[in-house]
């Protein structure tokens, strides 16, 4: 695990200073293959976060997986691929840390995005018909 120089009252400050302007759905992608469905799925989450340098706007591109498949089944029933743009603005125009983009993904970003994540799953396997999936409440 790598260690941070960045203090959390500096993290604070920061968070305190930045407001959200807009998370949206930036791609989705979504397959099923009902051969491999059955009543006992599970699922395999995956998180990434892309931070996305601007002059007037703090940017990520935040990306969630996920695989829904049956233990004895070689490949998964359900696949589904969302991309998030997320963007913060600096109204204060207050000098960041550059370890902040480091740390703020997995620190408060993932939390924030991930409830758009499970309507989107929720969403998403309904409209395919499927029965539905339920996501852990806060991805750990």
């Amino acid at each position: 695990m790598k260690k941070f120089k960045l203090s959390v009252k500096e993290y604070q400050r920061i968070l305190k200073s930045i407001q959200l302007r807009e998370i949206s759905l930036k791609s989705i992608r979504a397959e099923k293959s009902v051969e491999y469905l059955e009543k006992n799925l599970e699922l395999n989450i995956k998180d990434s976060s892309k931070y996305i340098p601007d002059d007037k706007n703090i940017g990520f591109i935040y990306h969630f997986s996920l695989n829904a498949k049956s233990p004895d089944k070689d490949k998964p029933a359900v696949k589904i691929g969302v991309d998030f743009s997320v963007e913060y603005s600096n109204p204060k125009n207050i000098p960041i840390d550059p370890e902040f983009y480091d740390i703020f993904p997995n620190a408060s970003l993932k939390y924030i995005v991930w409830p758009y994540f499970r309507e989107i799953v929720q969403n998403t396997v309904s409209r395919m018909n499927l029965p539905p999936l339920t996501l852990p409440t806060i991805m750990l």
